[in-house]
């Protein structure tokens, strides 16, 4: 009997990676590779490659991979980061930065599916994976209105982009899930619309009511972005701005969501020229019959239950009756090979225990 396979989503992000150029260069340009390894075969899957963030060693990047989840399958996601050279032609010009491996299942038991990971060479990875929906996507266009003009010199002005991070369950931490276009020398930016999946804002529940963060950065071309404003929202707070000031009128303050500064000064205002979810089919409340929901319409994956907290505890019984033979003779369940080779309680207990171990945050085993 195979175990059905749930679709999910990996992002990623660094902190404190170690600069390859050295003392006497800019910061490293980071990207990573990541390759998917199923232990059911021997074939190693490339996912792809995330964008190069420059001039940084905290990288946040917006790519993600998709991939299909087996809970009796110990997958493992090998990330490999390299500094993108400018010269270089390919992969192999490029200095290796270091990487690591999670185990997929590692990273689901953990408290809000992330985990972080030291590598050598200095520097740690974080990863989190959670179920991917088809539950919708979300198209947006914002317009900056009067934002503050960070340029060090009066005769420049900012090249306005923004970012919209989605705080990771459990750790606090922001995660990047979109970045803009940046405009140039423009304090009241148009910028382009724009769709993305809805889980990825928030999650493959769906909920309207997650709380995001916008914010806008003078783009340098160094990778050195300099902060404008930024501000908490939703979903729901971004449709209603729409709503009520999404003609971007900045004589009109309804609807309008103002950014504030490192020092809490606001610096500028953002108006919703577009906000609506698209891609699924939507009824008025009072044209759906009332109908029974078949049960397995609405009945939860593993990776829903992972999700929302639950833990799981390994426990382990073993039958000592003596129909299972003498332990001392070749071919009875309990013998102990001296070669080494498992008997049959060992071979179970290694291929069901390694996977399960995973979900068991204390790891320990109580055995009977």
């Amino acid at each position: 009997m195979t175990t059905p396979s749930i679709p999910v989503r990996l992002t990623l992000w660094a902190k404190d990676l170690e600069n390859t150029g050295g003392f006497f260069r800019s910061k490293s340009d980071p990207y990573a590779v990541v390759q998917l390894k199923k232990s059911v075969v021997d074939d190693v899957e490339d996912l792809g490659t995330t964008e190069v963030i420059k001039n940084s060693l905290d990288p946040h990047w917006t790519s993600s991979f998709n991939f299909d989840f087996e809970i009796s399958d110990a997958c493992s996601l090998k990330v490999s980061i390299y500094d993108k050279n400018s010269k270089g032609k390919s992969m192999k010009d490029d200095p290796y930065m270091g990487g690591t491996v999670f185990s997929v299942g590692t990273v689901l038991g953990k408290r809000g599916n992330s985990m972080g990971k030291r590598i050598r060479s200095g520097g740690t990875i974080y990863a989190h994976i959670e179920r991917e929906e088809k539950v919708g996507r979300f198209l947006f266009q914002l317009r900056g209105i009067d934002l503050k003009n960070v340029e060090d010199s009066l005769l420049s002005k900012s090249d306005p982009f923004f970012e919209i991070s989605r705080q990771v369950e459990g750790g606090g931490e922001w995660s990047v899930v979109y970045r803009s276009e940046h405009v140039k020398k423009n304090l009241s930016p148009l910028w382009n619309s724009t769709k993305i999946d809805l889980d990825r804002l928030c999650g493959a529940e769906a909920n309207l009511q997650n709380v995001l963060k916008l914010s806008v950065f003078d783009h340098e071309s160094s990778g050195k972005h300099l902060l404008i404003g930024s501000l908490e929202t939703t979903i729901s707070e971004l449709i209603a701005a729409k709503k009520f000031g999404g003609g971007g009128d900045a004589g009109n303050g309804d609807g309008f969501l103002e950014l504030f500064d490192s020092k809490s000064k606001c610096s500028g205002t953002i108006a919703v020229l577009q906000a609506r979810i698209v891609g699924i089919p939507m009824k008025p409340v009072e044209d759906i019959p009332e109908v029974d929901v078949p049960e397995e319409i609405a009945r939860p994956t593993f990776v829903d239950y992972l999700s929302g907290g639950c833990e799981l505890n390994l426990c382990i019984a073993l039958d000592f009756t003596g129909s299972n033979g003498d332990p001392r003779v070749p071919d009875t369940l309990h013998y102990l090979s001296k070669d080494g080779s498992l008997n049959a309680y060992e071979t179970a207990i290694s291929k069901i225990g390694s996977i399960l171990a995973d979900y068991d945050t204390d790891k320990q085993f109580p055995v009977w």
